[in-house]
């Protein structure tokens, strides 16, 4: 075995062994009777597995997030409507929201694009984005 197999074997053994823990009889069952190339392919399956299940994972965070976002958009654009019409009820000629206002209308256009974003993107996206900048990502 050359240098650059026995990296990938070892890396192989590294995935097979975080995938058993300290289940060492099922790991040894596992391997057993196995060659190099049978452990490469057994890690491969072992990652892909690993792969799908935080994809899936992914996609569940994803409608949570989407949900609690949709929520917290209602909240918001609500607030903001009641503080304009009370700003304009009370001063017609107001020159503008107050600074509190103005946060409030800022919050409700950030979970709209948070909304928009979270709509868009993939769970592939979601699983690899920083949850606390999706409102600022500007998807392709």
């Amino acid at each position: 075995m050359d240098l650059e197999q026995k990296a990938a074997f070892d890396r192989a053994l590294t995935v097979v062994r975080e995938a058993y823990g300290l289940d060492r009889a099922r790991m040894a069952k596992a391997l057993d009777g196995k060659d190099a190339e049978d452990v490469l392919d057994l890690a491969a399956d072992i990652r892909e597995k690993q792969d799908e299940a935080a994809l899936a994972q992914a996609e569940k965070d994803q409608a949570a997030h989407l949900e609690s976002s949709k929520a917290s958009l209602a909240q918001y654009t609500e607030r903001c409507e009641a503080l304009e019409a009370k700003r304009l009820a009370e001063d017609p000629d107001s020159r503008g929201p107050s600074r509190f206002e103005a946060h409030v209308c800022a919050s409700a256009d950030s979970y709209e694009r948070t909304v928009d974003n979270l709509e868009e993107m993939t769970a592939q996206q979601y699983k690899d984005a920083d949850k606390d900048t999706i409102s600022q990502l500007k998807l392709d």
